[in-house]
C-alpha cells in the first residue's frame, strides 16, 4: 500500500465524517482489526485514488478521470450496501 495515498484517503474522508486514523486501517491491512464502516470508507477511498493513478497514464487530469474515480468509489460503497443488505435479508428469513 502507499502511505501516503492512504494517509490521504484517511483525511480526505474525515470530511465525510469518518473518525479512523491510520494506525486502525494499517491494522486491518495486517489482519489483526476486524474492519468496520469507517475503515471501509477509507479503503474504498483509496482504490478509487489507485485507479485515478493508473488512469493517468492514458488520461489527462480532467472531468472524465474524476468522473471515472467517482464511478469506482459509489460502485464499491453500493457492492457493500448490497452485501450487507443481503445478509440481513438473509438472517430475517431464516
Amino acid at each position: 500500500m502507499n502511505l501516503v495515498m492512504l494517509n490521504e484517503a484517511v483525511q480526505s474522508t474525515k470530511i465525510e465524517g469518518t473518525q479512523v486514523t491510520l494506525d486502525e486501517v494499517l491494522e486491518v491491512e495486517a489482519h489483526s482489526r476486524k474492519i468496520n464502516k469507517d475503515i471501509q470508507e477509507v479503503l474504498n477511498y483509496y482504490h478509487a485514488l489507485r485507479e485515478g493513478m493508473n488512469r493517468l497514464a492514458v488520461l489527462p487530469l480532467s472531468t472524465r478521470l474524476f468522473k471515472e474515480m467517482h464511478v469506482t468509489l459509489i460502485s464499491l460503497v453500493l457492492s457493500a450496501v448490497l452485501w450487507r443488505l443481503q445478509r440481513i435479508f438473509r438472517r430475517n428469513h431464516s
